[in-house]
């Protein structure tokens, strides 16, 4: 087994990337903020379903919040200004999001676009690498197999680093 090529900056064990869900082999703590989250869910599914089950019942009744309309169009109004401050609440806060990436988006861009003198000098970097690394081209392209040794396939982020050192990224 060969060392860890020089490109490899940070590795990730799958137990960092992986959710154990409810029923998995979870610590209970997170069992406990899935539980927590359930139950959030299920009560604003629910909600719902009880305030109309509770309005049908108490629809004849004089003295309940449905009779009393005035009261009922107040809790109406305070209502939905909280819901149309939220939805402009998010609909600014994607769009600052989107015109972020956007603007991330237009800057790599800029730097990915072809520029002339940089691609000459990366040509140049890579043929001096692919020499030394290689041997000279009718070295190369005499030879009828190629041997790919384990590891052998990393020259791509080896000319990243040498186009890096060369300030030609």
């Amino acid at each position: 087994m060969t060392s860890q090529p020089a490109y490899i900056r940070h590795s990730v064990a799958e137990s960092d990337v992986t959710v154990d869900w409810f029923f998995g082999n979870a610590s209970v703590a997170l069992k406990a903020r899935q539980l927590a989250l359930v139950g959030i869910s299920w009560f604003f599914a629910l909600l719902p379903v009880a305030l109309t089950a509770w309005a049908l019942i108490h629809r004849h009744d004089p003295d309940s919040l449905w009779a009393r309309y005035s009261d009922w169009y107040a809790t109406w109004q305070t209502m939905m200004t909280i819901v149309v401050a939220l939805i402009a609440f998010f609909a600014v806060t994607f769009l600052a999001m989107f015109l972020l990436n956007r603007a991330a988006m237009r800057k790599r861009n800029l730097r990915n676009t072809f520029h002339e003198h940089r691609l000459e000098r990366r040509l140049a970097v890579s043929a001096e690498w692919y020499e030394e690394k290689y041997g000279d081209m009718q070295a190369r392209t005499a030879e009828s197999r190629v041997v790919v040794l384990p590891g052998g396939n990393i020259g791509t982020f080896e000319l990243r680093e040498l186009y890096a050192k060369n300030d030609v990224a």
